[in-house]
């Protein structure tokens, strides 16, 4: 599916000079895309096409809120460690209004159709989640989330819904034999570079099982904008 003009070309050529600079973290062993045919849709997506890379999430155009998520058809085992990067960018599809409402980078144990709740909970809430939380419009959240729920998430260093965009590089690793689960996620607005890096202590496999599942959720609220997903990869070499 394409999206519809206006959101092509400008915002394409933007959304890849914001990636350019993306590259597999320093301590990435042997890290593999995750490529469309390993990917599961559910909800409000575009997969990528001819003219336009990446897939997107949420609506770019409706204003009455939209939902949806990409999970990795095969889970993350919770006995071992790994890791996973993706690089994420939200541009506002019209410059007279703000982005809204925002991406999570999420592990849960509902499975690939798992679809949580709208709006400012960015697809997130609902799912027993853990991991990095972004969220836009007014609220000026990123950071790393164990409560399950998007609005607990610690506040951003930079407003991030009334700027040009935000690019974010996020990286989930994870030690089984620790229990450490840490984020680091570095983005961009406007030029202006932030760096949020958090671990928690939490047991994987005591939380979801044997297996987790990974992937990215978003949701648009009252103001559309281009959420687009873009060179994810995943590491598991001990």
């Amino acid at each position: 599916m394409q999206l519809p003009l206006p959101f092509r070309h400008p915002i394409l050529a933007l959304c890849l000079g914001l990636s350019a600079s993306l590259a597999s973290p320093a301590w990435a062993v042997n890290p593999q895309p995750v490529g469309d045919a390993d990917i599961n849709a559910v909800g409000n997506v575009y997969p990528p096409g001819e003219e336009e890379t990446g897939w997107v999430i949420g609506d770019v155009q409706s204003t009455s809120g939209s939902v949806g998520a990409i999970w990795r058809r095969e889970p993350l085992p919770t006995g071992s460690d790994w890791s996973s990067t993706v690089h994420l960018v939200i541009l506002r599809t019209y410059p007279y209004l703000l982005s809204s409402e925002g991406l999570s980078f999420a592990l849960q144990g509902q499975g690939i159709n798992a679809l949580g709740a709208p709006g400012s909970s960015v697809g997130y809430d609902t799912l027993g989640a853990v991991g990095m939380v972004l969220r836009t419009a007014t609220n000026n959240q990123i950071g790393l989330n164990t409560s399950g729920v998007a609005q607990d998430t610690r506040p951003a260093m930079m407003d991030l819904g009334h700027g040009g965009g935000v690019s974010v590089t996020a990286t989930l690793k994870y030690k089984a034999r620790t229990h450490k689960l840490t984020l680091k996620a570095t983005y961009i607005v406007d030029s202006h570079t932030k760096i949020a890096s958090e671990t928690a202590t939490i047991d994987l496999a005591a939380r979801f099982g044997p297996t987790v599942s990974l992937g990215v959720t978003g949701s648009t609220g009252a103001t559309p904008s281009l959420q687009r997903v873009y060179n994810w990869v995943v590491d598991l070499d001990r």
